[in-house]
């Protein structure tokens, strides 16, 4: 369960606790991580060698993140981030937030597949692979929610967003061993059509932010 890394093993172990903002210490970290992770997947790379590559301290890491599960966590939600900024140099002003939400998530998940699946496959299979929440997907949920007048808390929110994360999880894993047969457009469109019925958006109106940024889509290079 998506809770359990936040549970003390003891009475002693203060859980870690995702952040949002970072010293340059930190970042030169997480840059470092990035960069091995993309090149070398999850499992081979070690601690040892984000600090070498960092040029930094070994006992930073445990410092700042804890563990390598928690580090990598953090690299997945800036890769989020950047790829946000790469998705969305073009002109989409023109489309609802649900419609951006949509196109981002699915852009999302074909780039991070195509620059580093092995990371991305790895890093999943961890206990609590990928369950972090996005900087990017969290503002853009806040958006939807106030765009279409919904009447959820942001605890509601949150418990909802961690569901998408739990339902991505499963299918990213069962389709990479052969379990399922799913494109990423089959998780995008199921991962958010539940999504967008947890907070209160109709059927039809799903319905029809798909076939918006569908229509987007065809379109986009």
């Amino acid at each position: 369960m998506r809770y359990e890394k936040y549970l003390s093993k003891d009475g002693n172990d203060t859980p870690y606790t995702a952040q949002t903002t970072f010293n340059d210490t930190a970042l030169k970290i997480i840059d470092a991580a990035m960069k091995l992770f993309i090149e070398n997947g999850y499992n081979k790379v070690t601690t040892r060698d984000i600090a070498t590559k960092a040029d930094v301290n070994l006992g930073l890491i445990p410092y700042y993140f804890k563990t390598k599960e928690n580090l990598a966590g953090e690299v997945m939600v800036h890769l989020n981030d950047q790829v946000y900024e790469e998705v969305f140099h073009v002109e989409i002003s023109n489309l609802g937030i649900a419609e951006k939400l949509y196109i981002y998530t699915y852009l999302l998940r074909k780039r991070i597949y195509t620059y580093c699946p092995d990371f991305m496959l790895e890093y999943t299979a961890t206990n609590t692979g990928n369950s972090q929440i996005s900087n990017v997907f969290r503002k853009m949920s806040q958006e939807l929610i106030q765009e279409y007048h919904l009447n959820v808390t942001p605890e509601k929110n949150e418990f909802y967003m961690s569901a998408l994360k739990g339902a991505e999880r499963i299918l990213i894993l069962r389709c990479a061993n052969n379990e399922l047969s799913c494109t990423e457009k089959d998780i995008t469109d199921l991962i958010l059509s539940n999504y967008f019925f947890n907070l209160g958006i109709s059927d039809q109106e799903i319905a029809n932010i798909i076939l918006r940024s569908e229509q987007f889509l065809e379109n986009y290079h």
